[in-house]
C-alpha cells in the first residue's frame, strides 16, 4: 500500500513537472520574439539583408536594446529585390531617441551564432525617431546602411580604383586640348612659361627699384632722414626767436614802463609850475611882467606948444 501510494506521488508530481515545463516553454516561445518584453517597434527597409535575420540585435550606445523579430522579403517597382525589417525595442529604451539610419555591423563570421546586428545612434535633431508600440500608431521606418570598415580589402581597393580614375581623369584634363583649343593646358603652359619669366625678371627689376626706393637705407628713407635734421634745426631756430622775441618784450616793457615814468615826473612838474605861476600872477611884480601891452591904435597925445619969445 505504502509503495503504490510512492508511485502515485511520484507521477503526480512528474505531471506537475511537465505542466510547469509546457508551460514554460510556451512562454518562452510566445516571447522568442519579443512580444512582450520588446512591445515597441521600429521598422527598417534595405535592398541588401546584409547577415541579418531574426534575433539579430539592435544595440545602441554599447547596449542590447532589441532585437529584429521578422524579415519580410519582397521585390520592388524597379524590380531590385527589398527587405522590411520589424525591430522590437525593450520597454526601457522606448523613450530613446535615435538618429535616422540604422548602421549594419557586419558578424566576424557569418552564422547562426555570429549573425550581423544593427547598430541605431542617438540624436537631438528634429529628424530623431523613437520607437512606437503598435497600437499607438504605425513605427517610424529608417533605412539601413552597412558599415565602412577598415579592414575591408574590397572597400580598399575599390576606394584606390577610383582615385585612379580621378587621377587619370585630371590628367586627361591637362594633357589634351579642352573646350574647342587646339592646345592642351601642359602645351599652353610650355609656352607661356619663357613669357613668364621674362616678366618675372622685369617684376625682379622693378622690385630691386622699389627697394632701393622704399627699402630700408634707401632713398626715401635718407631724405625723410634729412627732412628730420632739417626740422629739428627749423624748431631749434624756431626756439632761439621765442627766447629773443620774449627778452626784446620784456625790454621793451622796461623801457616803456620808464617812459611812463619820465612822463608822469613831467606832468608833475609842468603841474606845479603852473600852480606856482598862478600865484606869482597875482602879485605887483606878477602883474607889471605879465602886463599887456598898450594898444597901438590909441593917438598919442601931441606935445605942448612952445612958448614964443
Amino acid at each position: 500500500m505504502k509503495k503504490k501510494l510512492e508511485v502515485q506521488t511520484i507521477i503526480v508530481l512528474l505531471c506537475v513537472l511537465a505542466i510547469a515545463g509546457a508551460w514554460i516553454g510556451i512562454q518562452i516561445t510566445k516571447d522568442s520574439l519579443g512580444v512582450w518584453s520588446e512591445a515597441a517597434e521600429i521598422e527598417f527597409t534595405t535592398p541588401d539583408l546584409l547577415g541579418l535575420a531574426p534575433r539579430s540585435e539592435l544595440q545602441c550606445a554599447g547596449a542590447t536594446i532589441g532585437h529584429v523579430r521578422r524579415v519580410t522579403p519582397s521585390i520592388g517597382e524597379d524590380g531590385q529585390a527589398r527587405f522590411t525589417l520589424v525591430g522590437g525595442i525593450k520597454k526601457d529604451f522606448t523613450g530613446w531617441k535615435f538618429a535616422p539610419v540604422g548602421i549594419v555591423k557586419a558578424g566576424v563570421v557569418q552564422s547562426a551564432l555570429a549573425p550581423s546586428s544593427i547598430t541605431l545612434g542617438l540624436s537631438k535633431s528634429p529628424q530623431a525617431v523613437q520607437a512606437r508600440i503598435p497600437k499607438d500608431g504605425p513605427p517610424p521606418v529608417l533605412p539601413l546602411e552597412k558599415e565602412k570598415s577598415k579592414n575591408d580589402l574590397g572597400e580598399v581597393i575599390e576606394q584606390y580604383r577610383k582615385l585612379g580614375d580621378q587621377i587619370d581623369v585630371t590628367i586627361r584634363q591637362f594633357t589634351e586640348p579642352k573646350n574647342g583649343r587646339s592646345q592642351s593646358v601642359m602645351q599652353e603652359l610650355s609656352e607661356a612659361i619663357p613669357a613668364a619669366a621674362i616678366s618675372l625678371r622685369h617684376v625682379e627689376a622693378v622690385t630691386a627699384t622699389l627697394q632701393s626706393q622704399v627699402g630700408e637705407n634707401g632713398k626715401i628713407d635718407q631724405t625723410l632722414t634729412s627732412l628730420n635734421a632739417s626740422l629739428g634745426r627749423i624748431q631749434t631756430l624756431s626756439d632761439e626767436a621765442t627766447k629773443t622775441v620774449s627778452n626784446l618784450n620784456g625790454k621793451v616793457d622796461s623801457s616803456l614802463n620808464k617812459v611812463n615814468g619820465l612822463l608822469d615826473e613831467t606832468t608833475g612838474t609842468m603841474t606845479a609850475l603852473h600852480t606856482k605861476l598862478e600865484g606869482f600872477g597875482g602879485t605887483f611884480v606878477g602883474r607889471m611882467l605879465i602886463a599887456k601891452p598898450e594898444d597901438s591904435t590909441k593917438p598919442s597925445p601931441s606935445p605942448p606948444p612952445k612958448k614964443s619969445r
